[in-house]
């Protein structure tokens, strides 16, 4: 089996925490196809389902249970390692570019 790609696993965890695909969505900045097709795409590739979806929501199967709890302490980690490099993003490049145009 080929890894399955990272924003996929990262849409699945966002899922389970959330118990509910609109308010993940929301959350990535996806719409909710965009995300139910990375589920399902995720699933395909597992070869099993990791959610029951419902009317109210949805909730973790057996296997997503336990996908959740390997790998969702592991997406976590590398969000923690990249916080201190955010405010080094453009936005920072940018503000830096203007307040040194600005006091030339």
């Amino acid at each position: 089996m080929s890894r399955p790609p990272l924003h996929a696993l990262q849409g699945f965890v966002a899922a389970a925490r959330a118990g509910n695909l609109s308010r993940a969505a929301e959350s990535m900045h996806l719409t909710v196809s965009a995300l139910s097709h990375q589920i399902k795409a995720l699933e395909e590739r597992l070869g099993c389902r990791v959610f029951v979806r419902g009317s109210r929501g949805i909730s973790l199967t057996e296997d997503g249970r336990r996908l959740l709890d390997r790998i969702a302490p592991h997406l976590d980690a590398i969000e923690q390692a990249l916080r201190p490099f955010a405010a080094g993003g453009p936005t920072d490049i940018i503000a830096r570019l203007v307040a040194q145009k600005l006091s030339d």
